[in-house]
């Protein structure tokens, strides 16, 4: 008899260190997504803030009168 395990056993180890591998690139993969979403989530967030300054400025300057504009 032969000491070797059976060829099911190291396909079954194969298949298991396969889809582990899987797993960890999967989990790696929603890591990263996670914090690209965090990333433009903080942008929105200042782009949203410099557009409500933006607009701010705008009407003051509407507001102002044509003397006060330069005009």
């Amino acid at each position: 008899m032969s000491n070797k395990p059976p060829t099911d056993y190291l396909k079954a180890i194969k298949r298991i260190a396969t889809q582990e591998g899987q797993l960890r690139a999967a989990r790696h993969e929603r890591e990263v997504a996670i914090r690209e979403r965090e990333v433009a989530e903080r942008q929105v967030r200042s782009l949203t803030h410099e557009l409500q300054a933006a607009r701010r400025e705008i009407a003051r300057l509407q507001s102002l009168s044509p003397r006060q504009q330069g005009n």
